[in-house]
């Protein structure tokens, strides 16, 4: 959920005279933290990135999108490079796959790519960059989607707050789209039902059985039929 960053640069991606097409482009300055990690740089204004929106803030004739689909064949691509990428893939009891992409795994700056295309449901390409020196002389991450309002509103977001005992996360991906008990989903026009759901857990430990069991039974499917990938933002993969 970038909320801060610096201009994006570069020409954007222009929007098609189609009522419900749309592109964006925005990018975010990180920098490292003592914890040898790269956390969003919060001091240098408010965020700007910039959208191009014709007919509103809708999905529209591309609610057939399937969202969680999308992003589970990105985490597949995660997950059978698991050991390059330095994370670890472990089936909680009750069946739900866990990927750890920096809480007890190393993981890195491409698992954190990779965490960051499934979050956006596939939807979008995110790349490390320089930064803007004016602003900060180290890298930025950079979000290019020609479906931002799918990509972002509708999976990346951060609208959910899942707890459980001494457990709290923000949950964001697609697997809110299939929870779709935000009034944002009414605005935007979307929801889908999906065999798979895939989601992203920002917290510091590892999600136990009766969350992951609680994340499912929102979600209308079966401990097994979901994928919740995890990273703290104070590790190289969550910045």
């Amino acid at each position: 959920d970038p909320v801060h960053g610096s201009p994006s640069r570069g020409p954007l991606a222009g929007s098609s005279s189609s009522s419900s097409t749309a592109s964006c482009m925005f990018s975010a300055p990180v920098r490292k933290g003592a914890s040898g990690a790269w956390p969003i740089d919060r001091s240098c204004g408010p965020w700007r990135g910039y959208i191009l929106l014709d007919g509103g803030l809708e999905i529209g004739d591309h609610g057939d999108m399937q969202l969680n689909q999308l992003a589970l064949q990105r985490c597949e691509r995660l997950v059978s490079h698991a050991e390059t990428l330095r994370v670890s893939v472990s089936r909680v009891e009750g069946g739900t796959r866990v990927v750890d992409c920096g809480i007890h795994a190393t993981g890195g700056l491409e698992a954190g790519l990779a965490l960051a295309e499934v979050c956006l449901a596939g939807l979008a390409r995110v790349r490390i960059v320089p930064g803007n020196a004016a602003v900060w002389p180290g890298p930025a991450v950079a979000v290019h989607s020609d479906q931002p309002v799918a990509a972002c509103m509708a999976s990346q977001y951060a609208g959910w707050p899942i707890s459980g005992h001494k457990f709290f996360a923000m949950g964001s991906g697609p697997m809110r789209a299939v929870r779709g008990r935000e009034a944002l989903f009414d605005r935007i026009g979307f929801r889908e039902v999906s065999p798979g759901v895939a989601g992203v857990l920002e917290c510091g430990r590892l999600p136990p059985r009766d969350v992951c069991a609680q994340v499912a039974e929102e979600c209308q499917i079966r401990p097994e039929q979901l994928t919740l990938l995890v990273a703290p933002t104070a590790s190289l993969a969550g910045t």
